[in-house]
């Protein structure tokens, strides 16, 4: 099945998709700067159960 959609709707991981997966910026043009192999990713969230590595 197709992994965006669940019958008629966004599915769970369209849902988060949308959610986290969005660049924000003022233009279009600013990726110009950037390298087409340029991996974006947000930073790391810590849980509950992980260590405060930040002191």
């Amino acid at each position: 099945g197709e992994v965006m959609r669940a019958g008629n709707e966004i599915s769970r991981f369209a849902t988060l998709v949308e959610r986290y997966a969005c660049i924000y910026m003022s233009g279009i043009a600013n990726l110009y700067y950037y390298s087409p192999f340029k991996y974006y990713r947000s930073k790391r969230r810590l849980l509950a159960h992980d260590p405060d590595l930040e002191y």
